[in-house]
């Protein structure tokens, strides 16, 4: 079912509080807030959040497991050459870059 702005907006009296309640509008103000979130959504650039982790002694991240924990998807960790002995790491991010 479609209802068009100009109904929906028609439908609303100042002095009637029965518009907030009538099944028809709320699901036209669903479809209209589920549309605009959707819009809002693909504006926001995924690869703008990415960060660098850094990894070793004196960093941000002491092992690489805790690197991994924290790491989300796109990320860049840069770990320092060492032993990181005891340590595995599972990563759980996509595409992340070593």
């Amino acid at each position: 079912m479609s209802l068009s702005l100009l109904h929906i907006f028609s439908s609303f009296h100042a002095s009637s509080t029965t518009w907030l309640t009538s099944p028809r509008d709320r699901r036209a103000r669903l479809l209209v807030a589920i549309a605009v979130s959707s819009l809002l959504s693909c504006l926001i650039p995924t690869n703008a959040i990415a960060r660098t982790l850094q990894v070793g002694s004196g960093k941000t991240y002491a092992l690489p497991s805790q690197a991994a924990a924290a790491a989300s998807d796109g990320d860049t960790i840069e770990i320092d050459a060492g032993v990181y002995s005891r340590d595995a790491a599972t990563w759980k991010a996509h595409n992340p870059s070593l």
